[in-house]
């Protein structure tokens, strides 16, 4: 929350308007959403493509660790 504070300020301070963002994310009537709604759709993004990375590394990790099938 502080840090999303701190964000804003810096984004108000560079002449901006909280009302838009930088990062071109818009809502279903194609209107920019505001800054804060802007960082966290980002970081949400951010945060389930590193669950689905982290699946993806662990299934491979299971993979590659698996016994070899025994042959008779």
């Amino acid at each position: 929350m502080k840090e999303e504070k701190n964000e804003l300020l810096k984004w108000l301070k560079q002449g901006n308007s909280p009302y838009s963002n930088d990062l071109y994310i818009f809502d279903e009537s194609d209107r920019p959403v505001d800054f804060i709604e802007a960082i966290r759709a980002e970081q949400e993004f951010y945060n389930e493509e590193w669950r689905i990375r982290l699946f993806a590394e662990n299934r491979m990790c299971n993979i590659l660790s698996a016994p070899e099938p025994v042959s008779d």
